[in-house]
Order: structure tokens, then C-alpha cells, then sequence
């Protein structure tokens, strides 16, 4: 993501991802492993705030899994 994000950012836009926002606050605040209280209780709603700011929204494939 962050390599698109340097590819989208030299096309002239400002790229943003949430984590960007979110690791750090959840680190300062003390989470212990994703999907604990603290990792919810920041992660996606830094996800639904920051969509309220953004111009345009790039949803990029998923990893495809092997069965």
C-alpha cells in the first residue's frame, strides 16, 4: 500500500492510509495484538473519520489466499 501510495503521491495527490493515523495512537495507548478493546476502539473508527476528509477513495485488490 504505501508503495501505490508513493506512486499516487508523485501523480500529485496526497495520499492518506489509516494506519498512518491509527498504529501510533493504538501503540501509545497500549494495545497488546490486534483485535483486542484498545486496537477497536481506534482502528476503524480512525477508518470512518478519516473518510469524511478524503476527495477520492482507491481500493486496491486484496492478498488472494491458496486453499
Amino acid at each position: 500500500m504505501t508503495d501505490t501510495a508513493l506512486e499516487l503521491y508523485r501523480m500529485g495527490h496526497m495520499p492518506v492510509l489509516g494506519e498512518w493515523f491509527a498504529l501510533p495512537l493504538i501503540a501509545a495507548a497500549g494495545s497488546k495484538h490486534v483485535g483486542d478493546d484498545i486496537f477497536n476502539d481506534i482502528f476503524h473508527p480512525i477508518a470512518v473519520n478519516l473518510i469524511d476528509h478524503c476527495d477520492a477513495v482507491l481500493r486496491m485488490e486484496g492478498l488472494k489466499l491458496k486453499n
